[in-house]
């Protein structure tokens, strides 16, 4: 292999480069407030790091996705969680190794329908009155994207590959944990207690993403443990389980109806997996009849949880939250319908652009529903993320989106044909799947999720490297 042009040049540039930026930055913490000279210090060293060993770079992306909310910063009207920060910094690395010649570039199909989207973003830009969550809104997909080109560029080895799948497992459990935690010794706000259960919400701040973020873990926790019983590999089986059982709980204590009903479709996409399809689909019916229904005869779930259950029919029949009478046992319908009714009507006011990218919450109370104008801070989104699009960036921006996610899953399922022994490739499209019936209900592109998404599809669609490469 020829060895790339300019590369000792670059290396001493880059040599040059790295001493100036840490001389500035060491005179910058003279002047600058402690905690940003910290987060500066910490996002250069992150740099260097990210440089050396690109995987600890990617297990630091991964691990900042927790930590959105308890380490958020807040500019203003903006927040910014420490994904958004870790992400761009380990972007700048690959893109240095690039021009160095020490890291490759591979644009996956599904890049073209995420640019497109982007620019159906783009295109509504103009419409937001507040420009600043317009651009955040924008960013996060531009970050989606570029995650997607470098996880498909990483050229991890098999042995990376799979442990990028335990550090997954790994932050599932902590977070099943830390909600069990949490509704076990009522450790939250007041207004999470629902019956005599604290609704589990680990570090997402609120228990709808995190169930999600324990959606995803579980799925690739059933993925992981059927390749391990195929390797016979029982400390990955167990370490499988033991993030399922554990996410398992955490996510039926959160009690978010939105976050089953995506658990149950990822569950079930990915039990379609090899000849057994049939048996799979069956075998999870029938677990689920096994347990559940002496569960449910001998009271063994919590009242809260079959309370959930009981109303959500009631949804499709689209109740009008302007005639129909508020009580304590619809009061949770209406509201969401007030959501999905104001997105409408933003919709039909603006029907090519929206209200602009982010910007629900800032337009919610000119389109309102009478008698409910004055929301809490639940109003920043429809809880629907297909009329949210709509409300958003109007009938452009979701046919883009439709046309991502079937981008998603064309990828995901080409990762699977190419090699149906990779759980990467199954992983995802779970993933995609869970997401965009989670969706209906609510907004699971949040708190770093897109991230994870976009970096896990990158590496499946990559593929898994000859055994001899991954020596």
């Amino acid at each position: 292999m020829t060895a790339p042009v300019f590369s000792r040049d670059w290396f001493r540039l880059n040599r040059l480069l790295t001493a100036l930026i840490g001389a500035g930055l060491i005179a910058a913490t003279a002047v600058l407030p402690l905690s940003l000279a910290v987060g500066l210090v910490g996002a250069f060293l992150l740099l260097i790091v990210s440089l050396r060993w690109p995987f600890a770079g990617l297990v630091a992306v991964l691990a900042s996705i927790p930590l959105s909310t308890p380490f958020g910063l807040r500019l203003g009207e903006l927040s910014i969680g420490p994904a958004e920060v870790v992400l761009p910094i380990f972007i700048l690395a690959w893109l240095f190794r690039l021009a160095a010649g020490e890291a490759s570039l591979r644009l996956p199909g599904v890049f073209w329908p995420a640019l497109g989207f982007t620019g159906a973003l783009l295109w509504a830009l103009p419409a937001a009155e507040s420009v600043p969550l317009a651009l955040k809104e924008l960013a996060k997909w531009v970050l989606f994207t570029l995650a997607l080109v470098a996880g498909a560029s990483a050229g991890l080895s098999g042995r990376q590959r799979a442990w990028f799948v335990r550090l997954l497992l790994g932050l599932a459990l902590l977070e099943g944990v830390l909600g069990l935690m949490q509704s076990v010794f009522r450790l939250g706000p007041l207004g999470f207690i629902f019956g005599e259960t604290l609704r589990a919400y680990g570090t997402f701040g609120q228990p709808n993403p995190y169930a999600g973020y324990l959606t995803m873990g579980i799925v690739a926790a059933y993925v992981w443990v059927r390749h391990s019983l195929r390797r016979g590999a029982p400390g990955d089986l167990g370490l499988g389980l033991l993030a399922a059982g554990v996410g398992g709980l955490g996510e039926l204590l959160s009690l978010s109806r939105a976050a089953w009903l995506g658990l149950l479709a990822g569950l079930g996409l990915t039990s379609l997996a090899g000849r057994r399809t049939v048996i799979g689909l069956l075998g999870l019916l029938a677990a689920g009849i096994v347990v559940g229904l002496p569960a449910l005869a001998y009271g063994l779930v919590p009242a809260e949880v079959t309370e959930r259950l009981a109303p959500l029919s009631a949804y499709f029949s689209l109740p009008d939250p302007r005639y129909e009478p508020v009580r304590p046992d619809n009061y949770a319908i209406l509201e969401r319908m007030a959501y999905w009714y104001a997105a409408w009507f933003m919709f039909v006011d603006s029907p090519l652009r929206g209200v602009g990218p982010g910007n629900f919450g800032v337009a919610y109370e000119r389109f309102a529903v009478r008698g409910w104008e004055t929301l809490p801070a639940l109003a920043t989104h429809a809880h629907n993320y297909y009329l949210h699009l709509l409300a958003e960036t109007g009938f452009p921006g979701l046919i883009a989106h439709l046309a991502l996610l079937a981008g998603l899953v064309a990828s995901g399922a080409a990762a699977i044909r190419r090699d149906p022994e990779d759980p990467l490739g199954w992983v995802v499209t779970g993933w995609v799947v869970a997401m965009a019936t989670h969706n209906v209900f609510d907004n699971m592109f949040v708190a770093g999720f897109p991230t994870q998404l976009g970096l896990t599809l990158g590496i499946a669609v990559a593929g898994r490297p000859r055994p001899e490469d991954s020596r």
